[in-house]
């Protein structure tokens, strides 16, 4: 994979945020949520569903990991080797929409060996579902794009022995829980995604 930033497509809005709770403290068993949006949208409701029996962390960005930026918030955040992780669950496709399905496909398995060094447990969360609001031709290509990155994590993760949590058909087809814009969820929404993960967590750790 290329990763010359120079040539790299950028958005007009880049964000990148990242939560520690509890990290002066090791009496809890620990989960990173790791993936973009939809990842910092509904990490507190997830953080409520397992308040008391685990810390959850997260680090969610806009950025694509085609750019050094991305690899480079990875090995910031990891550098403190203080806290170390019992569980990663993780996911990466509803940015850089410019990268082919078959770069996608290596920088997935690249992504999942790194993660691997800091943790053995793994769990990947596969895309949620788009819809189409705007009528416009990108919007009916990123639908379809959504469904074949998911067709390629299922072999990347299958290679790696990492499971998948199937977060698209869990979602998909539920109009009350989207938030109006191709992408994200409402409230309903976010608190699903979060019972959905926290039971997860609870049958992995």
């Amino acid at each position: 994979m290329n990763l010359k930033e120079d040539n790299t497509p950028r958005e007009y809005i880049e964000w990148t945020r990242i939560w520690r709770e509890g990290a002066d403290k090791c009496d809890l068993p620990r989960v990173l949520l790791i993936g973009d949006s939809i990842v910092d949208a509904h990490g507190p409701a997830v953080q409520e569903e397992l308040r008391d029996k685990y810390y959850v962390d997260r680090i969610a960005t806009s950025r694509s990991f085609d750019q050094n930026y991305y690899w480079n918030l990875l090995d910031f955040f990891f550098s403190d080797t203080k806290i170390k992780y019992n569980l990663i669950i993780f996911n990466f496709g509803l940015h850089g929409f410019h990268i082919p399905t078959y770069d996608y496909g290596i920088g997935l398995d690249k992504l999942t060996k790194r993660l691997k060094r800091e943790c053995s447990n793994l769990l990947y969360r596969n895309l949620t579902p788009m819809v189409d609001t705007t009528g416009e031709d990108w919007n009916v290509k990123q639908i379809q794009l959504v469904i074949d990155r998911n067709e390629v994590a299922e072999k990347v993760m299958a290679g790696n022995g990492v499971p998948i949590l199937d977060m698209y058909t869990s979602m998909l087809g539920k109009d009350d829980i989207r938030l109006g814009d191709p992408y994200h969820f409402n409230d309903k929404g976010k608190e699903l995604q979060a019972k959905i993960i926290a039971e997860k967590v609870k049958e992995l750790i």
